[in-house]
């Protein structure tokens, strides 16, 4: 008897062990990638700085020639900050940190996830594995890492409250929802979330053999609360419309990387497929199915096949429903006890520290990486001449050049903000289609920094009206004839 329970407590010390290494795997690996060279950075520390000095929130554009006055609301406002605060006390280490600590969060909501519906140790970490591994390419400083995160807490408690009954978790979900309106626009999938679940609770009103332990009348109550909460932002009920005019958007899709669906040029992409397919598999062999499953890797599959940033989605869904159809496959029949994560956490919070000693995360190495990507060089000669802009830009170098240049920019990556006829415009100029030169932010530019590789940079070299001022393996600087002639 003692023997067996001294393996028990063995058995627990392990699997704790291994998870805390598993936890930490995803935050070494983006310490070890350090996404900051990412295309939207820059202009979510812009408008960061902009609320600190302006102690308000903006309504309207203040950072671009395209959309100059057009509203707009900064809907995550708080993650700004946030990101904000870590650059001003670390700097460019506090990103890079911020990207370990979410992604290493989202990894231990997931183990949770999966933990909670299936004991066996072997297969828990396997799919914690395959999902963390699906969601390498997210792993970026954006606002979206809070709501994967969100995303899982809110799916786990309420699978757990339709698997038990317990609706005491179920109301923990009007605060994260007031927590998520602050800092991401993409609440939006969270209410689809509940609005599955309320149509199985519907549904469920007519069955006489009922899957889900859910009252109708507590989900709508819960869905209200969160509804409500919704509005407890600087925007109001405001939000609700720029959440409607992202999701209406469907140029954008057409000219942005990652808004353009997974083209299966990957490893990642094939894992996320093979994952939708098995959830599909486990739904279709049961013979009585629940709605809800069904229902939300339905709108899964329409959420993440279409765009890859959200990917996740799909994934998420898929490891749920594949732990919970091998709930009875249990090699050890006890999860890890509650007590338990503590240790674990802090373990993995270990792990990372000492990975970052020994990963090179200094300001001068980190540096050096943004150097390599961006048109750093460029933008300290732009500086130290003095030159004024208006500026044009391409899309992707616009949060950048706004940030490190404190001057109106072309455009940049708010694409909702700028509409599809302006982004389809800058694409066609930076091409040098039919028509380029007609462009009239760029004939009234006084300066251009182009990438180095594009058909517009080598029109600008030939055409008049512009002349190269400076260039390095990144980027060119143009500036407009008139300009130059007024600084000598």
């Amino acid at each position: 008897m003692a023997a067996s329970l001294s393996t028990t407590k063995q058995e627990k010390i392990v699997r704790a062990i291994v998870f805390a290494v598993l936890l930490a795997l995803p935050g070494i690996f983006s310490m070890r990638i350090a996404a900051i060279s990412d295309s939207d950075l820059g202009w979510h520390l812009h408008t960061a700085e902009w609320i600190m000095q302006h102690h308000a929130l903006p309504y309207s554009d203040p950072f671009t020639t395209i959309s100059a006055g057009k509203p707009w609301q900064a809907y995550s406002w708080l993650y700004e900050v946030i990101l904000l605060k870590l650059y001003q006390c670390f700097n460019l280490p506090g990103i890079v940190a911020y990207i370990a600590v979410m992604t290493t969060a989202i990894t231990a909501a997931i183990l949770h996830l999966v933990q909670r519906r299936l004991g066996d140790i072997t297969m828990a970490t396997l799919l914690t594995m395959a999902a963390t591994v699906s969601l390498v390419r997210l792993y970026t400083p954006r606002p979206w890492l809070f709501t994967i995160l969100f995303f899982i807490v809110e799916l786990d408690i309420l699978w757990e409250a339709r698997a038990s009954g317990r609706r005491r978790e179920m109301y923990f979900l009007p605060v994260i929802f007031a927590l998520w309106a602050n800092m991401h626009i993409q609440f939006v999938d969270g209410l689809v979330l509940l609005f599955a679940v309320g149509v199985e609770s519907l549904i469920e009103l007519f069955r006489s053999e009922k899957k889900s332990a859910l009252q109708f009348r507590d989900v709508v109550l819960v869905g209200l609360l969160s509804t409500a909460c919704l509005c407890l932002n600087p925007y109001g009920w405001q939000i609700f419309q720029v959440a409607w005019g992202l999701a209406s958007q469907s140029g954008a899709a057409n000219y942005i990387t990652e808004m353009n669906a997974m083209a299966f040029r990957d490893y990642q992409d094939f894992l996320v497929l093979s994952l939708a397919v098995a959830a599909v598999v486990v739904l279709a062999r049961k013979k009585n199915s629940e709605i809800f499953p069904i229902l939300a890797l339905a709108l899964g599959f329409m959420i993440s096949f279409r765009s890859q940033r959200d990917l996740w989605f799909v994934v998420i869904l898929s490891v749920i429903i594949l732990a919970d159809s091998l709930q009875g496959q249990k090699v050890y029949p006890e999860r890890l006890p509650d007590w338990a994560w503590i240790p674990t956490l802090v373990g993995s919070g270990v792990l990372l520290a000492v990975a970052a000693r020994v990963i090179p995360l200094s300001v001068e190495s980190l540096q050096k990486k943004m150097d390599a990507e961006l048109p750093v060089q460029a933008v300290n000669f732009v500086k130290a001449k003095g030159y004024k802009g208006p500026l044009f830009n391409n899309y992707d170098w616009g949060g950048y050049l706004q940030w490190q240049l404190r001057m109106p920019v072309a455009l940049d990556g708010r694409a909702a903000l700028h509409g599809d006829a302006a982004l389809e415009n800058s694409m066609k100029t930076w091409a040098a289609l039919p028509g380029w030169q007609d462009n009239p932010y760029l004939h009234n530019s006084n300066l251009v920094i182009a990438p180095r590789e594009t058909s517009l940079t080598e029109m600008l070299r030939v055409r008049p009206g512009f002349h190269v001022v400076y260039e390095d393996k990144i980027a060119v600087v143009f500036v407009a004839d008139a300009q130059s002639s007024q600084k000598q």
